[in-house]
Parts: structure tokens; sequence; C-alpha cells
């Protein structure tokens, strides 16, 4: 017969929606929000509950590094992507010293630093209190390390970190 069952029948005449069976069995259906919002966040379908609705939450991802005791030179991996994401902010603070200058760079080959995230070297002068900073060149590839190079300190630093915030793309 002609008659339109399950997800064709809800999505004639609309769209961008994702739909579920509830725990009696019925379709219903949840409208799409779009991937990240403004608190650098990508998103994931769940419930909180066998019986409760599903809805879309928010999921951080970040990665950190904590550098005890940096000098310039200093050179390290916080991470390999397998798969490509954006960059959309880096935290990052210090303990003892005046300042920490540093930068990331993404590259498919670690000890090959070409592609600067950052125009200009960032300078950490806050302690015990984050820094953000908004990167130039935000798209990671596939296979690319993320690597952060001290290129300079003042005094004599304790510790560096940096968090990155990330998204999926």
């Amino acid at each position: 017969h002609n008659q339109a069952h399950g997800p064709s029948q809800h999505t004639t005449g609309s769209a961008d929606k994702a739909l579920y069976l509830d725990s009696s069995g019925d379709e219903q259906e949840v409208a799409l929000v779009a991937g990240g919002s403004a608190t650098l966040m990508d998103r994931f379908f769940r419930s909180t509950s066998a019986t409760g609705a599903p809805d879309f939450t928010e999921i951080e991802q970040t990665k950190s590094i904590t550098i005890e005791d940096p000098v310039a030179g200093d050179k390290f991996i916080i991470k390999h992507f397998s798969f490509p994401v954006t960059i959309r902010e880096v935290h990052s603070t210090r303990i003892g010293g005046t300042s920490v200058t540093w930068n990331l760079y993404q590259d498919p080959n670690f000890s090959v630093e070409t592609t600067k995230v950052f125009s200009s070297d960032v300078v950490t002068s806050t302690e015990n209190t984050a820094t953000r900073s908004t990167p130039n060149t935000a798209a990671v590839a596939e296979n690319d390390f993320l690597t952060i190079e001290i290129t300079a300190i003042s005094g004599t630093p304790t510790q560096f970190h940096a968090t990155v915030r990330y998204t999926t793309t």
C-alpha cells in the first residue's frame, strides 16, 4: 500500500529533526541543534533515564598539558588527532617567574613545526588565573599532531599550564 510509515511521515514538510521511540514505542521527534554552542561544546543525543525523552547534551572536549620548570626551547606533543577538529580557544597560566611565551603548532610530522595556531607567539603573564587566547589558524587536519613550544621565559617559572578547547568537524 502507499501509506507512509515511520520517519518519512514525520519529515514530510519539516526537516532537521531527530526521531526516537518513547517508552511506549511511539515515535517522537526532537529538533536538531547547531553543532557546538557559544560555550564551545560538541553535542550528543542522550536520555537521562530509561523513560525520559532524549535531548541534545553538550560535551566539552579539551586536552591539557602542564610543563614543570619550563625553559625556552621546550617542545611537547599535546595530542595526535585521528579526526579533524577546530581549536576554539586555549586557556593558559603560569606559576612563578614573570611570563612564559609559547605557540601551538599543527603538523602531520611532530619534528616539522610549520603551521602555527597563533600568528604571533602568546605571552602568558598572569599567575594562577587563566588567560584566554583565540587561535588564528583553528582547523586541525586528520592525523595532525598538536604540539606546544616554549619560545621564551621571563624569570624562573615553576609551572606552565595550557588547556586546549576544541570541537570536532
